[in-house]
């Protein structure tokens, strides 16, 4: 463990590295009294189940496997907001324009904040998740069922 940690954590400098092993050693000891309560149990057989010798699991790419890393953002093009089953709506009576909360902290930057720090949501993109909703200190963005908001001003439907 000690020999990984080093290999690891050469490139950051010899303190670092001195620190690191230091917790693992820590951490070790703190389980030492636990020694021996688990053992490796014998191999289980399921009915005539054969093992197989090799299973083919191909690798893709990094750049196949995991676009959303290494490709080029398509989010914008991507209209998500029909995910939706509630609506976050800004109630602008309430709202103080502290919009770096409600802006920052939404997961799809779906919050766009003009000059005068106005938030406005982009409910093409808006999920839904209610993140706006929870971190908003005034308590101005209110939820909404999607199916019963008007089309043109974003206003609850009169029932």
């Amino acid at each position: 463990l000690m020999e990984a940690i080093r290999a690891e954590l050469a490139s950051l400098g010899e303190e670092r590295v001195v620190r690191e092993t230091g917790r693992a050693m820590r951490v070790f000891d703190e389980f030492a009294p636990q020694q021996g309560i688990l053992r490796e149990a014998l191999p289980s057989v399921v009915g005539n189940a054969i093992r197989p010798e090799w299973v083919n699991l191909p690798a893709e790419s990094s750049l196949v496997a995991a676009p959303d890393i290494h490709a080029a953002g398509n989010s914008v093009q991507s209209n998500t907001g029909y995910w939706r089953t509630q609506r976050p709506i800004i109630d602008y009576n309430l709202c103080n324009r502290c919009s770096w909360i409600c802006s920052t902290l939404c997961p799809d930057s779906a919050i766009r904040v003009d000059a005068n720090h106005s938030p406005a949501i982009d409910y093409d993109h808006c999920k839904g998740c209610m993140v706006c909703v929870t971190v908003c200190p005034r308590h101005a963005i209110e939820i909404f069922p999607e199916r019963g908001v008007e089309a043109g001003p974003l206003a609850p439907a009169a029932t």
